[in-house]
């Protein structure tokens, strides 16, 4: 029989009986640094393959979604920039803001890339709400 949650426990705070995982050799720094500069690749190839180390698949898992809040939040931006931009000063290709879609991936890329040097090091951290999410759901 599953151990029942609090709520409180989901909602406010970290599941007590986490424990962080620790990294086993260097081959699994490597791989967890690689999961953070190649976004959905790596992450998925290390969730989907049958030996499942603790420290890869915590990282790989907090990748795709640290990825995903990320994307959603520049898609967000981009497109409310778009929308003042256009409210006010027509929809032209010269508009204001029409080349930062450019500069918002430069800035995911080095967000993502110093989460894969702290993996790198051998920590084992919160990446922008992601991991709080996956551990009260109970994926990592």
């Amino acid at each position: 029989m599953a151990q029942r949650r609090n709520l409180s426990d989901l909602y406010y705070g970290r599941r007590r009986d986490f424990v962080r995982p620790q990294p086993r050799d260097g081959w699994d720094r490597f791989l967890a640094m690689l999961a953070y500069v190649f976004p959905f690749i790596v992450p998925l190839i290390l969730i989907l393959t049958s030996s499942r180390r603790p420290y890869r698949y915590y990282h790989a898992m907090q990748s795709v979604f640290m990825t995903l809040f990320l994307w959603a939040g520049i898609i967000a931006v981009i497109a409310f920039w778009y929308g003042v931009t256009a409210f006010f000063y027509g929809y032209t290709d010269n508009s204001p803001g029409s080349g930062d879609i450019l500069w918002w991936l430069w800035g995911f890329h080095l967000v993502t890339w110093y989460f894969g040097w702290r993996a790198l090091r051998g920590n084992t951290f919160d990446a922008l709400w992601a991991s709080t999410f996956l551990e009260r759901m109970g994926w990592i």
